[in-house]
């Protein structure tokens, strides 16, 4: 294909190199530190694990001080009170554009596991509250009104993240701090999830939106690469969120305590309702970042910049038929549709 060089030389021009970086957190270098509680609001019926066939023996329950008849269900509500330290080490990753002229820069794609290693043990305790009842095997009373407390076991935090959900309303804002250094602010739109696994009660996933302020320094190095620290500002962090399109939690093995050895053996049918979740503490990151490919023809480093030897790299790679040289369709097929695609993408230049 001699003619290739001699076409590509002619249509290609000079390009800018580009001003976005993609950055990963640096997992030993980050820390997280905070405190999470979550209180979940839930309505529904405990009713005995008896059944006259496959379990016959077992509890029965019926409304009242004493008597009844049959196996009844007996309305209760209960609360689920989840209170977490977290001391963690978190991943993730995330895109920066900045301007230096106009001392602005732009986050998108922030994903940050918050728990990726470390301790993240979750202390829950079940609230239950019910109108009187009794009942049988064990024979026993338990009385309306007063609410019973019972820790859970085997709980463990399982999802702590922050997923951006959108731009920023304001471009971040950047101060310069000595050469190529600068301070950084801004406020960022994420979604928290939260998730916990317990060995006795199914807890849902619970995410609410938040805008979390950010400050932190940002240094750009010579061979376009750059270091940045965050800090994310937990403080006065809260949050009721509607639960009650969640799935309802439909007979759940459960055992009451009753004064003696013997505990009643019921199964709970429970509609989560909302949750509250509060939290303290920080989140700092350190992460490296590097120029991203600014497009299909940004082949070869230093990415970020088109130049001669993204040329030479294509050239390399459709005369080897490399998928990277496969740019246009159809697929597998090394032509002259990819040579467009490559000097389109190459006149386009890098934003």
């Amino acid at each position: 294909m001699p003619r290739l060089p001699i076409l590509l030389a002619v249509a290609l021009a000079p390009s800018a190199l580009a001003d976005d970086l993609s950055f990963t957190v640096n997992q030993g270098a980050s820390s997280v530190e905070t405190s999470l509680s979550i209180l979940a609001d839930s309505e529904g019926t405990l009713i005995g694990a008896y059944d006259a066939i496959d379990n016959p023996t077992s509890t029965q329950t019926r409304p009242g001080f004493f008597g009844g008849s049959g196996n009844n269900p007996i309305p209760l509500d209960l609360d689920v009170l989840s209170s977490t330290d977290v001391s963690a080490n978190p991943a993730g990753a995330f895109a920066v554009a900045i301007d230096t002229d106009a001392l602005t820069f732009d986050i998108s794609a922030l994903a940050l596991n918050l728990i990726a290693s470390g301790d993240a043990e979750s202390g829950i305790d079940l609230t239950l509250e019910w109108s009187v009842f009794n009942t049988v095997n064990p024979t026993f009373i338990f009385p309306g009104g007063i609410p019973l407390t019972l820790p859970l076991s085997s709980t463990q935090l399982t999802t702590l993240s922050l997923d951006q959900t959108g731009p920023s309303a304001l471009p971040g804002v950047l101060t310069p701090d000595g050469p190529n250094a600068y301070t950084l602010a801004a406020a960022v739109p994420v979604s928290v999830a939260v998730a916990a696994d317990s060995a006795t009660l199914p807890i849902p996933e619970t995410a609410f939106d938040a805008v979390l302020p950010l400050t932190g320094q940002l240094t750009l190095n010579t061979d376009n690469t750059a270091t940045m620290s965050l800090a994310f500002d937990l403080e006065g962090l809260s949050q009721t969120i509607d639960l009650s399109a969640a799935p309802a939690i439909e007979d759940l093995p459960f055992e009451l305590p009753t004064l003696g050895e013997d505990t009643a053996s019921v199964l709970l049918t429970l509609q989560f309702a909302s949750a509250a979740v509060a939290a303290s503490g920080s989140i700092n990151i350190v992460a490296e970042g590097a120029a991203a490919n600014c497009n299909a023809a940004d082949l070869a480093e230093p990415l970020g910049a088109l130049d001669f030897s993204d040329v030479i790299t294509f050239l390399t790679l459709f005369a080897e038929g490399d998928p990277a040289a496969d740019l246009a369709l159809p697929t597998g097929a090394f032509d002259f549709s990819d040579v467009v695609a490559f000097l389109t993408a190459f006149a386009a230049g890098c934003p």
